[in-house]
């Protein structure tokens, strides 16, 4: 899932780059290039992946959770498939579809949003998430880039 944003930004880098050497015929120098985007492509799949917080990615007008890392849906008991198919109003109980809504057009309006909100997690039990939000440009679109930090027994 997030293969294809970072491949989108680091295959404008390289094109970017690649237009700069060929110029002057370097043909080794892209494929330096090339060799260090990948490796830097997988250096930050892993540490998405890795990371201690579970982290979404939403696309605005479709309310739907497009990229997220493996915290996100293991804390909340989802598998990965589960998880795909989810909305974050499926997820907030504090929050129904049209208060969803306002909350991303409040999102992408201000660009960044902190508060504390209670998801249920697929056993129905309710946890409290401390979730950091903001509104990214990207590609012409927008995306809105969520952390959230789970208070597990809180």
């Amino acid at each position: 899932m997030i293969t294809k944003i970072v491949q989108s930004v680091l295959l404008m880098k390289l094109e970017n780059e690649s237009n700069k050497h060929r110029s002057n015929g370097s043909l080794k120098k892209i494929e330096e290039l090339t060799n260090r985007i990948e490796k830097n492509r997988i250096l930050f799949e892993t540490i998405f992946e890795m990371l201690p917080v579970a982290v979404w990615v939403v696309c605005p007008e479709k309310e739907s959770i497009i990229i997220y890392n493996r915290k996100a849906y293991e804390t909340l008991g989802y598998t990965d498939e589960e998880f795909y198919r989810m909305k974050t109003s499926d997820i907030d109980v504090l929050k129904d579809e049209k208060q969803v809504k306002d909350h991303i057009k409040k999102v992408k309006e201000n660009k960044y949003d902190e508060f504390e909100t209670k998801h249920v997690k697929k056993d129905g039990s309710i946890i409290l998430a401390i979730v950091k939000t903001s509104f990214v440009e990207f590609e012409d679109k927008g995306i809105i880039c969520t952390v959230i930090d789970y208070r597990i027994g809180d």
